[in-house]
Protein backbone atom coordinates (compact mmCIF):
# COMPACT_ATOMS: atom_id res chain seq x y z
CA UNK A 1 0.00 0.00 0.00
CA UNK A 2 1.20 3.53 -0.73
CA UNK A 3 -0.60 4.71 2.38
CA UNK A 4 2.18 3.65 4.76
CA UNK A 5 5.43 1.79 4.41
CA UNK A 6 8.36 0.56 6.44
CA UNK A 7 9.58 4.07 7.12
CA UNK A 8 7.04 4.08 9.95
CA UNK A 9 9.37 1.51 11.55
CA UNK A 10 6.89 -0.39 13.69
CA UNK A 11 4.72 -3.41 13.17
CA UNK A 12 1.50 -2.32 11.53
CA UNK A 13 -1.17 -4.78 10.49
CA UNK A 14 -4.06 -4.10 8.14
CA UNK A 15 -7.23 -6.14 8.57
CA UNK A 16 -9.50 -6.14 5.53
CA UNK A 17 -13.22 -6.73 5.54
CA UNK A 18 -14.08 -8.83 2.46
CA UNK A 19 -17.52 -9.30 0.96
CA UNK A 20 -18.83 -6.02 2.34
CA UNK A 21 -22.53 -5.57 2.97
CA UNK A 22 -24.62 -2.46 3.35
CA UNK A 23 -25.67 -1.85 6.92
CA UNK A 24 -28.07 0.78 8.23
CA UNK A 25 -27.62 4.19 6.58
CA UNK A 26 -25.60 2.54 3.82
CA UNK A 27 -22.57 2.25 6.06
CA UNK A 28 -19.83 -0.13 5.00
CA UNK A 29 -18.22 -2.04 7.80
CA UNK A 30 -15.69 -4.82 8.15
CA UNK A 31 -17.43 -8.08 7.26
CA UNK A 32 -14.64 -10.61 7.87
CA UNK A 33 -11.58 -10.04 10.02
CA UNK A 34 -8.41 -11.46 8.47
CA UNK A 35 -4.85 -10.21 8.35
CA UNK A 36 -4.15 -8.72 4.93
CA UNK A 37 -0.76 -7.04 5.19
CA UNK A 38 2.04 -6.21 7.61
CA UNK A 39 3.67 -2.89 6.86
CA UNK A 40 6.75 -2.80 9.03
CA UNK A 41 8.74 -4.38 11.81
CA UNK A 42 8.71 -3.49 15.46
CA UNK A 43 11.64 -1.43 16.73
CA UNK A 44 10.05 1.36 18.71
CA UNK A 45 8.28 -0.90 21.18
CA UNK A 46 4.77 0.07 22.23
CA UNK A 47 2.59 2.62 20.54
CA UNK A 48 0.15 4.01 23.07
CA UNK A 49 -2.18 5.66 20.58
CA UNK A 50 -2.92 5.39 16.87
CA UNK A 51 -5.35 7.92 15.36
CA UNK A 52 -6.25 9.05 11.84
CA UNK A 53 -7.66 12.52 11.34
CA UNK A 54 -11.07 13.01 9.72
CA UNK A 55 -9.92 12.85 6.09
CA UNK A 56 -7.22 10.22 6.80
CA UNK A 57 -4.50 12.53 5.50
CA UNK A 58 -2.58 12.39 8.78
CA UNK A 59 -1.82 9.53 11.14
CA UNK A 60 -0.89 10.34 14.74
CA UNK A 61 1.03 7.90 16.91
CA UNK A 62 2.27 8.38 20.46
CA UNK A 63 5.27 6.75 22.07
CA UNK A 64 7.19 6.91 25.31
CA UNK A 65 8.95 10.02 24.10
CA UNK A 66 6.75 12.04 21.77
CA UNK A 67 3.81 12.57 19.43
CA UNK A 68 4.50 11.68 15.81
CA UNK A 69 2.38 13.01 12.93
CA UNK A 70 2.72 11.07 9.66
CA UNK A 71 1.62 12.08 6.17
CA UNK A 72 -0.37 9.11 4.85
CA UNK A 73 0.22 10.02 1.19
CA UNK A 74 3.99 10.35 1.35
CA UNK A 75 4.64 8.13 4.40
CA UNK A 76 6.86 10.89 5.73
CA UNK A 77 7.09 12.03 9.33
CA UNK A 78 5.73 15.58 9.38
CA UNK A 79 6.09 16.40 13.08
CA UNK A 80 7.83 14.92 16.10
CA UNK A 81 6.44 16.78 19.10
CA UNK A 82 8.02 16.60 22.57
CA UNK A 83 6.12 18.54 25.22
CA UNK A 84 5.06 15.95 27.76
CA UNK A 85 7.47 14.88 30.49
CA UNK A 86 6.40 11.23 30.61
CA UNK A 87 4.73 8.62 28.37
CA UNK A 88 2.28 10.18 25.89
CA UNK A 89 -0.53 7.77 26.61
CA UNK A 90 -3.41 9.24 24.61
CA UNK A 91 -4.32 11.36 21.60
CA UNK A 92 -7.55 12.70 20.07
CA UNK A 93 -8.08 14.80 16.93
CA UNK A 94 -10.66 17.56 16.96
CA UNK A 95 -13.57 16.98 14.60
CA UNK A 96 -12.42 18.79 11.46
CA UNK A 97 -15.88 19.43 10.01
CA UNK A 98 -16.74 21.89 12.79
CA UNK A 99 -13.49 23.88 12.66
CA UNK A 100 -12.72 26.89 10.46
CA UNK A 101 -8.98 26.29 10.60
CA UNK A 102 -8.59 22.60 11.32
CA UNK A 103 -4.90 22.05 10.62
CA UNK A 104 -3.03 20.58 13.54
CA UNK A 105 -5.85 20.70 16.09
CA UNK A 106 -5.78 17.88 18.63
CA UNK A 107 -5.49 16.97 22.30
CA UNK A 108 -2.84 14.82 23.99
CA UNK A 109 -2.68 13.24 27.43
CA UNK A 110 0.20 11.85 29.41
CA UNK A 111 1.29 10.02 32.53
CA UNK A 112 2.74 13.39 33.58
CA UNK A 113 -0.88 14.13 34.65
CA UNK A 114 -1.39 16.81 32.02
CA UNK A 115 -3.74 17.27 29.06
CA UNK A 116 -2.50 19.57 26.31
CA UNK A 117 -4.65 21.26 23.67
CA UNK A 118 -2.84 21.91 20.38
CA UNK A 119 -3.51 24.33 17.55
CA UNK A 120 -1.42 24.36 14.39
CA UNK A 121 0.72 21.63 15.96
CA UNK A 122 1.63 23.98 18.80
CA UNK A 123 0.50 23.49 22.44
CA UNK A 124 -1.88 26.26 23.51
CA UNK A 125 -3.51 25.18 26.79
CA UNK A 126 -2.49 22.79 29.57
CA UNK A 127 -5.15 21.17 31.79
CA UNK A 128 -4.04 19.73 35.14
CA UNK A 129 -7.17 19.77 37.32
CA UNK A 130 -7.64 15.99 37.27
CA UNK A 131 -4.34 15.43 39.17
CA UNK A 132 -4.21 11.86 37.91
CA UNK A 133 -2.28 9.87 35.33
CA UNK A 134 -4.09 10.29 32.01
CA UNK A 135 -4.65 7.05 30.12
CA UNK A 136 -7.20 7.96 27.40
CA UNK A 137 -9.11 10.84 25.83
CA UNK A 138 -12.31 11.28 23.83
CA UNK A 139 -13.62 14.44 22.12
CA UNK A 140 -17.31 14.94 21.28
CA UNK A 141 -18.31 15.42 17.65
CA UNK A 142 -19.17 19.08 18.29
CA UNK A 143 -15.75 19.72 19.90
CA UNK A 144 -17.46 21.05 23.02
CA UNK A 145 -16.72 18.26 25.49
CA UNK A 146 -13.81 16.10 26.47
CA UNK A 147 -13.74 12.94 28.56
CA UNK A 148 -10.53 11.64 30.08
CA UNK A 149 -9.91 8.24 31.63
CA UNK A 150 -7.38 7.85 34.42
CA UNK A 151 -5.10 5.17 35.81
CA UNK A 152 -6.90 5.21 39.18
CA UNK A 153 -10.24 4.30 37.54
CA UNK A 154 -11.85 7.76 37.36
CA UNK A 155 -13.45 9.44 34.34
CA UNK A 156 -13.48 13.24 34.08
CA UNK A 157 -15.77 15.38 31.92
CA UNK A 158 -14.47 18.70 30.61
CA UNK A 159 -15.88 21.83 28.98
CA UNK A 160 -13.42 22.56 26.17
CA UNK A 161 -14.55 26.16 25.81
CA UNK A 162 -13.51 26.98 29.38
CA UNK A 163 -11.10 24.19 30.28
CA UNK A 164 -13.12 23.45 33.42
CA UNK A 165 -14.03 20.06 34.88
CA UNK A 166 -17.81 19.52 34.61
CA UNK A 167 -18.10 16.20 36.44
CA UNK A 168 -16.05 13.37 37.91
CA UNK A 169 -17.04 9.72 37.87
CA UNK A 170 -14.93 7.98 40.49
CA UNK A 171 -14.26 4.24 40.31
CA UNK A 172 -16.30 4.14 37.12
CA UNK A 173 -15.92 0.42 36.50
CA UNK A 174 -15.91 -0.70 40.11
CA UNK A 175 -13.17 -2.74 41.73
CA UNK A 176 -10.55 -4.54 39.67
CA UNK A 177 -10.43 -8.31 39.46
CA UNK A 178 -7.21 -8.11 41.42
CA UNK A 179 -6.92 -6.32 44.74
CA UNK A 180 -3.38 -5.36 43.79
CA UNK A 181 -4.27 -3.61 40.52
CA UNK A 182 -6.18 -0.43 39.79
CA UNK A 183 -9.10 -0.76 37.39
CA UNK A 184 -7.56 1.67 34.94
CA UNK A 185 -9.78 3.33 32.32
CA UNK A 186 -7.92 2.57 29.09
CA UNK A 187 -10.35 3.86 26.48
CA UNK A 188 -13.11 6.46 26.15
CA UNK A 189 -14.97 7.24 22.94
CA UNK A 190 -17.95 9.52 22.18
CA UNK A 191 -20.75 8.48 19.86
CA UNK A 192 -20.50 10.38 16.57
CA UNK A 193 -24.19 11.28 16.23
CA UNK A 194 -25.16 12.06 19.82
CA UNK A 195 -22.62 13.83 22.07
CA UNK A 196 -24.56 12.78 25.19
CA UNK A 197 -23.26 9.22 24.92
CA UNK A 198 -19.79 7.75 25.30
CA UNK A 199 -18.24 4.37 26.04
CA UNK A 200 -15.43 3.45 28.39
CA UNK A 201 -13.20 0.38 28.46
CA UNK A 202 -11.22 -0.71 31.49
CA UNK A 203 -8.57 -3.09 32.75
CA UNK A 204 -11.23 -5.58 33.87
CA UNK A 205 -12.24 -6.22 30.23
CA UNK A 206 -15.60 -4.42 30.47
CA UNK A 207 -17.05 -1.90 28.03
CA UNK A 208 -19.68 0.46 29.44
CA UNK A 209 -22.00 2.85 27.62
CA UNK A 210 -22.81 6.08 29.50
CA UNK A 211 -25.45 8.80 29.12
CA UNK A 212 -24.23 12.21 30.31
CA UNK A 213 -27.79 13.12 31.28
CA UNK A 214 -28.07 10.30 33.80
CA UNK A 215 -24.62 9.69 35.25
CA UNK A 216 -26.11 9.48 38.75
CA UNK A 217 -28.15 6.46 37.71
CA UNK A 218 -25.90 3.85 36.12
CA UNK A 219 -24.30 2.94 32.81
CA UNK A 220 -26.76 2.26 29.99
CA UNK A 221 -25.18 -1.15 29.44
CA UNK A 222 -22.04 -3.09 30.29
CA UNK A 223 -20.43 -6.18 28.77
CA UNK A 224 -17.35 -8.28 29.39
CA UNK A 225 -15.67 -7.79 26.02
CA UNK A 226 -12.21 -9.28 26.62
CA UNK A 227 -10.48 -11.74 28.89
CA UNK A 228 -7.79 -9.16 29.65
CA UNK A 229 -7.79 -5.40 29.72
CA UNK A 230 -9.45 -3.25 27.09
CA UNK A 231 -6.93 -1.25 25.06
CA UNK A 232 -9.08 0.71 22.61
CA UNK A 233 -12.67 1.17 21.46
CA UNK A 234 -13.82 2.76 18.18
CA UNK A 235 -17.33 3.51 16.94
CA UNK A 236 -18.34 3.24 13.32
CA UNK A 237 -19.59 6.55 11.96
CA UNK A 238 -23.23 5.51 12.30
CA UNK A 239 -22.61 4.42 15.93
CA UNK A 240 -24.16 1.01 15.25
CA UNK A 241 -20.97 -0.98 15.73
CA UNK A 242 -17.95 -0.71 17.97
CA UNK A 243 -14.50 -2.21 17.54
CA UNK A 244 -12.65 -3.30 20.66
CA UNK A 245 -9.03 -4.36 21.04
CA UNK A 246 -7.78 -6.16 24.13
CA UNK A 247 -4.69 -7.38 25.89
CA UNK A 248 -5.87 -10.95 25.10
CA UNK A 249 -4.64 -10.38 21.50
CA UNK A 250 -8.22 -10.20 20.18
CA UNK A 251 -10.04 -7.68 18.03
CA UNK A 252 -13.83 -7.86 18.29
CA UNK A 253 -16.62 -6.11 16.41
CA UNK A 254 -19.86 -5.58 18.38
CA UNK A 255 -23.40 -4.64 17.37
CA UNK A 256 -24.25 -1.87 19.82
CA UNK A 257 -28.00 -2.10 19.17
CA UNK A 258 -28.06 -5.65 20.49
CA UNK A 259 -25.95 -4.74 23.49
CA UNK A 260 -27.98 -1.69 24.47
CA UNK A 261 -31.20 -3.70 24.50
CA UNK A 262 -29.96 -6.82 26.26
CA UNK A 263 -27.13 -5.92 28.65
CA UNK A 264 -27.12 -4.32 32.05
CA UNK A 265 -24.58 -2.78 34.35
CA UNK A 266 -24.23 -2.40 38.06
CA UNK A 267 -24.05 1.07 39.48
CA UNK A 268 -20.58 2.49 40.09
CA UNK A 269 -19.48 2.49 43.69
CA UNK A 270 -19.74 6.25 43.92
CA UNK A 271 -21.81 8.90 42.18
CA UNK A 272 -20.27 11.54 39.94
CA UNK A 273 -19.28 14.82 41.54
CA UNK A 274 -21.12 17.87 40.23
CA UNK A 275 -22.17 16.64 36.79
CA UNK A 276 -23.32 19.58 34.73
CA UNK A 277 -26.10 17.78 32.89
CA UNK A 278 -27.26 14.87 35.01
CA UNK A 279 -30.43 16.34 36.48
CA UNK A 280 -32.70 13.93 34.61
CA UNK A 281 -34.16 11.31 36.91
CA UNK A 282 -35.48 9.03 34.16
CA UNK A 283 -33.92 5.71 33.34
CA UNK A 284 -31.02 6.00 30.90
CA UNK A 285 -31.88 5.01 27.33
CA UNK A 286 -29.59 4.36 24.40
CA UNK A 287 -29.28 6.96 21.61
CA UNK A 288 -31.73 6.66 18.75
CA UNK A 289 -29.05 5.28 16.44
CA UNK A 290 -28.72 2.29 18.79
CA UNK A 291 -32.43 1.52 18.92
CA UNK A 292 -33.03 -2.22 18.97
CA UNK A 293 -36.05 -1.82 16.69
CA UNK A 294 -33.76 -1.34 13.70
CA UNK A 295 -31.34 -4.14 14.47
CA UNK A 296 -33.27 -7.14 13.21
CA UNK A 297 -33.08 -6.23 9.54
CA UNK A 298 -29.70 -4.60 9.24
CA UNK A 299 -27.37 -6.30 11.68
CA UNK A 300 -25.21 -9.02 10.16
CA UNK A 301 -25.67 -12.45 11.66
CA UNK A 302 -22.79 -14.67 12.62
CA UNK A 303 -24.26 -17.54 10.61
CA UNK A 304 -24.06 -15.51 7.40
CA UNK A 305 -20.46 -14.52 7.92
CA UNK A 306 -17.96 -15.78 5.36
CA UNK A 307 -15.70 -18.45 6.78
CA UNK A 308 -11.97 -18.82 6.32
CA UNK A 309 -9.55 -21.69 6.57
CA UNK A 310 -6.99 -19.34 8.07
CA UNK A 311 -6.46 -20.38 11.67
CA UNK A 312 -6.31 -16.74 12.72
CA UNK A 313 -10.01 -16.28 12.01
CA UNK A 314 -11.22 -19.48 13.65
CA UNK A 315 -12.43 -19.73 17.21
CA UNK A 316 -9.74 -20.54 19.72
CA UNK A 317 -9.21 -24.26 20.26
CA UNK A 318 -9.42 -23.82 23.98
CA UNK A 319 -12.81 -23.30 25.55
CA UNK A 320 -13.86 -19.64 25.50
CA UNK A 321 -13.79 -17.77 28.76
CA UNK A 322 -17.37 -17.89 30.07
CA UNK A 323 -16.99 -14.32 31.32
CA UNK A 324 -16.65 -12.93 27.80
CA UNK A 325 -19.99 -11.83 26.35
CA UNK A 326 -21.08 -13.43 23.06
CA UNK A 327 -24.30 -11.45 22.68
CA UNK A 328 -23.85 -8.79 20.02
CA UNK A 329 -20.49 -10.16 18.87
CA UNK A 330 -20.36 -9.85 15.08
CA UNK A 331 -16.76 -10.67 14.19
CA UNK A 332 -13.60 -11.73 15.99
CA UNK A 333 -9.90 -11.89 15.13
CA UNK A 334 -8.00 -13.77 17.81
CA UNK A 335 -4.46 -14.19 16.52
CA UNK A 336 -3.00 -10.72 16.67
CA UNK A 337 0.22 -11.96 18.32
CA UNK A 338 1.17 -8.56 19.65
CA UNK A 339 4.69 -8.52 21.09
CA UNK A 340 4.19 -5.23 22.87
CA UNK A 341 2.07 -3.96 25.71
CA UNK A 342 -0.83 -2.48 23.74
CA UNK A 343 -2.97 -3.43 20.78
CA UNK A 344 -4.32 -0.22 19.33
CA UNK A 345 -6.83 -0.39 16.48
CA UNK A 346 -8.97 2.02 14.48
CA UNK A 347 -11.11 2.03 11.34
CA UNK A 348 -10.04 3.63 8.08
CA UNK A 349 -10.93 3.61 4.37
CA UNK A 350 -14.64 4.16 5.11
CA UNK A 351 -14.55 1.35 7.68
CA UNK A 352 -13.59 -1.24 5.09
CA UNK A 353 -10.24 -1.70 6.85
CA UNK A 354 -8.84 -1.71 10.36
CA UNK A 355 -5.35 -0.48 11.06
CA UNK A 356 -3.69 -1.93 14.13
CA UNK A 357 -0.30 -2.25 15.75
Amino acid sequence: MSFLNKRLDFELGVLRGNEFSNYARSSLCVRRLALEQVLGSSSLGCLFSLKLNSDASLLATTTVERIEIWNTETSQLEYGLREHEEIVSSFAWFNQSTLTNNDGCFISGSLDKSIRIWRNFTPQVVLRDQKDWIRCLGVSSDNQRLVSGCVTGSIFGWDLSTGQVLWKLHNAHGASNSDQELNTINSVQFCHLDPNFFVSGARDGHIRLWDLRSLKEKAVCSIVAHEGKINTTSFTHDDLFILSAGRDNCLRLWDMRTLSSSSSASSPSSSPSSPSSSSSSSEPTPPSSLSSSSSSSSAPSSSSAPTSSNSSTRTRRTSPNPRVCRTGLVREYNAHKCEGYNITATFFNYEQHIITC
